[in-house]
């Protein structure tokens, strides 16, 4: 050891506790390689790597590996997820985890925990083999997924922590993305002891010999301490730069410009300086210059130093929160890290100003009867701070988001993160389960308050976790440090799950973000939801690009501007009008001719009481200036919908629409064969001529919204593939007369969609996808996120909601926005297009299931009431 205090890396392998007694088994065939056992392994002991398939050559022959899923990887890539058995504590975590379930044995995973004793030795051989493959290419890998992140090797691993620990994971996530340029200040506490048990420490170092330069300072002013090693840094890096502008000529104009401003803020701008500080040492290793040793001994500095402050709860709520708010005060590149425990585990377990009201601990025996500080809100009031809170057992893209998000904003961050603790009271192989239960009941919200979009106009505040699911009951029952007050003082129990309760639904309603309130004339025009989102939302819709499927469809709510702007802001990727009739236009022209021409034939007197001719805007001129302004106001693409009753109205109405600017054009053709001499083909010639004669005059995209009561549908669509339609429309809802049987009169209903209509659309869909390159759009009966889903799953392109938004309001659709990407995200889906069609009826092991949907198995599925029939 240096007499300097300083200590090398990567001394915690050689520790090898051997505590487990039973270890995580990978099982390839089922793996579906979404990296989450990784992700929350506490102690870095279940790894993933990916490598050209040579390398597995000499691999011992129990080493298991497979052929990589994603096609992001070159051919022939193979992937191995493999444990350290030695290292392994056996808390089960990844195994809780795993999403994949052996369809024909559910208690099969693609991880399972088997007895370490027969697998020691020959995991032992396989865990060195897996090391000695190379780290696979950083820059070809999806930092910003959790499969991507997993083949990240960590730089944080084998710690003292307990089996099971929820301060962990965050670490080594952080050592994964920025560890081999991180300088971290940790404060004393349980990060501190397993992060510095000398003489061992688990930071490490990669293949390059790079690693995370880690220090302990004082409890309380750690803050303060790491703030000094983000001003050394930027203090050196502005030398390291004063010195290559001097040596400018010597080390050659290009070289010296591309170091002094290079854009450090992602993986492929560091990968680029780093290869230019390579190349300027070689320049000065040779060089005669006075000013070259000097340089060549600051020239690491040039590459930007991520900047960590790490601590627990009794640090940043209390001890040294004096400090860490005086950091935040600050405009500085720092990054704080709180593993929030909600109380301090390391000293024994007493209350902090982070324990929630009604927990147990030392100092709050009979219960803590004041509320958990909301550090993260009060840090959110600066305004120009990052602040985020995250629990990767719940949200874990979120986790993954707001690590990327904090290191690349430049000025002050800070990361609450949800850490469960042995002192919780409940086995740590509920760990994540736990994590979900406290942002399910609202004890823990998600959110996140970055100040860079405050810049461009849009709410800096984003909520990532929806409406309490489950009553705070059920979270508090569920751990001993609240359990435990019922049975010695259960009145106060009672009074502090009540208040627990009250403050969880008052701490939701505050954090959600007030609509704007200004003229929608003034208001900025961008888009809440700006921030490119990890899963891939976007689809194609007739040859627009749209950021996601949800297309709110021709309803009422297109009519006001800023309604208009309410569903842009809550994420409509593109708007459909309310359509353009053209009997209402007939109906206008004539009403006019008879009023403002002709008014001599009535009371001439009043004529003067009409508007002159020139200044009368009928209702098509009022719909074009409509679609003008929102063409002008918004970033979204607008569909004019049209709905004609001649063919000479469907053409000269479909030119003026293009001219206002429309992206495309939506043929809402309400048309019922109520001819009983009119064959069905006629019917079909009608369609086919019009969109045909339509095509010639227009060159936007044309979509045929079509009723479903057409004998082959398929067939039909295949002609209006042929004739240039772009895509088309399931299904247009044809509103049905009623009888009054009071009046004994017909009356006309309006009914909007109820979710089984969906039902219609699936099947089509699912039988129309991969059989006609048209965009397939969905459209009726879509209230939830589980409706848009499914259609998606069929095949639709786009799917359209009117109804729920009608009801709800504009911000429905954010709700099912968010709902869908955090499906897709639980079920590790990267795209849309990855989901898009994967259960249509090409892709069915039982593809006549779609057709007769099993007719007889639901028949004689249905079973009567009791005492109904038998």
């Amino acid at each position: 050891m240096p007499a300097d205090g300083t200590y090398p890396l990567g001394t915690a392998r050689y520790e090898k506790r051997n505590i487990a007694l039973e270890i995580p088994v990978w099982e390839p065939d089922l793996c579906t390689q979404c990296g989450k056992c990784v992700f929350v392994c506490p102690h870095s002991a279940i790894r993933a790597r990916a490598f050209p398939a040579e390398l597995a050559a000499g691999a011992p022959a129990t080493f298991k590996h497979a052929p990589a899923r994603s096609k992001d990887f070159p051919a022939g890539t193979r992937i191995s997820y493999q444990v350290a058995p030695e290292d392994c504590t056996g808390c089960g975590d990844c195994v809780e985890a795993c999403p994949i379930h052996d369809k024909s044995n559910v208690s099969r995973l693609a991880v399972n925990m088997a007895p370490v004793g027969p697998l020691r030795e020959q995991e032992r051989d396989n865990y060195a083999f897996f090391l000695g493959l190379p780290e696979f290419d950083r820059s070809a890998v999806k930092h910003t997924t959790i499969p991507g992140s997993a083949l990240l090797d960590p730089l944080f691993e084998y710690s003292g922590a307990c089996a099971g620990c929820g301060e962990t994971p965050y670490i080594r996530l952080a050592t994964q993305l920025f560890g081999d340029r991180m300088l971290i200040a940790n404060a004393t506490g349980c990060s501190s002891i397993y992060g510095g048990n000398l003489p061992t420490t688990p930071y490490t170092v990669n293949g390059a010999g790079r690693g995370p330069a880690w220090s302990n300072s004082l409890f309380e002013d750690n803050a303060e301490f790491g703030l000094g090693m983000r001003l050394a840094a930027d203090q050196l890096m502005g030398y390291a730069k004063q010195l290559v502008q001097v040596m400018a000529d010597e080390i050659g104009g290009d070289l010296a410009k591309a170091l002094v401003t290079a854009d450090q803020r992602e993986e492929a701008g560091l990968y680029a300086q780093r290869r230019c500080v390579a190349a300027l040492l070689d320049k000065l290793a040779t060089s005669a210059h006075p000013r070259a040793k000097e340089l060549a001994s600051v020239a690491e500095w040039l590459i930007r130093r991520s900047v960590w402050i790490i601590g627990g709860d009794g640090w940043a709520y209390d001890i040294g929160y004096g400090g860490l708010d005086h950091v935040l005060a600050l405009p500085h590149d720092v990054n704080i890290l709180v593993l929030d425990t909600e109380v301090y585990s390391n000293t024994g377990g007493q209350t902090s100003k982070a324990t929630p009201i009604g927990a147990v601990a030392k100092f709050s025996a009979g219960g803590k009867a004041t509320a958990k500080k909301d550090l993260a809100k009060l840090a959110s009031d600066y305004g120009h701070v990052y602040v985020a809170t995250v629990a990767y057992g719940a949200k874990d893209t979120q986790t993954l988001r707001v690590f990327h998000e904090a290191e690349a904003y430049a000025g002050p961050s800070l990361i609450v993160a949800y850490s469960p603790c042995i002192a919780h009271g409940y086995d740590m192989l509920y760990n994540q389960r736990q994590q979900d239960m406290a942002v399910k009941t609202g004890h823990w919200p998600l959110f996140r308050f970055d100040p860079r979009l405050a810049e461009t106009g849009a709410h800096p505040f984003k909520l990532d976790s929806n409406p309490p699911s489950q009553p705070i009951k059920a979270f508090m029952e569920s751990e001993t440090r609240f359990a435990m007050l019922s049975r010695g003082h259960p009145e106060a129990a009672e009074r502090f799950l009540a208040q627990a309760q009250e403050d969880a639904d008052r701490r939701f309603k505050a954090y959600q973000p007030s609509p704007a309130k200004a003229d929608p004339a003034c208001r900025p025009r961008q888009p809440v939801r700006q921030e490119p989102d990890m899963i891939d939302l976007s689809t194609d819709y007739v040859g627009l690009k749209l950021k996601n499927p949800l297309v709110p469809s021709s309803s009422p709510l297109s009519k006001k501007l800023d309604t208009v702007l309410r569903l842009e802001d809550a994420g409509a990727s593109a708007i459909v009008l309310h359509s353009l009739f053209e009997e209402e236009l007939r109906a206008e022209e004539a009403m006019a001719e008879r009023f403002l021409l002709h008014a001599d034939l009535g009371h001439g007197e009043s004529e003067g009481f009409l508007p002159d001719h020139g200044d009368f805007k009928n209702c098509l001129d009022c719909y074009l200036d409509h679609l003008r302004q929102l063409k002008a106001r918004l970033e979204i693409p607008v569909v004019a919908s049209l709905n004609g009753v001649s063919q000479s109205g469907w053409l000269e109405l479909g030119k003026e629409l293009q001219q206002a600017g429309a992206d495309a054009l939506e043929l809402n053709i309400y048309h019922v064969a109520a001819d009983a001499d009119a064959p069905g083909e006629a019917v079909e010639a009608r369609y086919i001529s019009l969109l045909a004669e339509l095509r010639g005059v227009v060159n936007i995209p044309i979509i045929m919204k079509l009723s479903p009561f057409f004998s082959s549908l398929p067939h039909f669509v295949k002609q209006l593939e042929h004739a240039g339609a772009g895509g088309i429309s399931l299904f247009n809802r044809f509103y049905q007369p009623d009888f009054d049987l009071d009046s004994l009169r017909m009356v006309d209903q309006l009914h909007l969609s109820y979710p089984d209509e969906v039902l219609l659309r699936v099947r089509w869909i699912a039988i129309l996808h991969g059989r006609t390159s048209l965009t397939l759009a969905a459209t009726g009966g879509v209230h939830a996120c589980q409706e848009a889903i499914k259609l998606l799953l069929a095949g639709a392109d786009v799917v359209h909601l009117a109804s729920c938004l009608l009801q709800h309001g504009p911000e429905r659709l954010a709700e099912i926005l968010a709902n869908l990407e955090r499906w897709m995200g639980e079920r590790e889906y990267t795209s849309v297009a990855q989901l898009k069609g994967s259960m249509s009826q090409k892709k069915l092991p039982d593809p006549g299931a779609v057709e007769r949907a099993s007719y007889l198995r639901v028949l004689d599925s249905y079973a009567p009431a009791a005492g109904v029939w038998r």
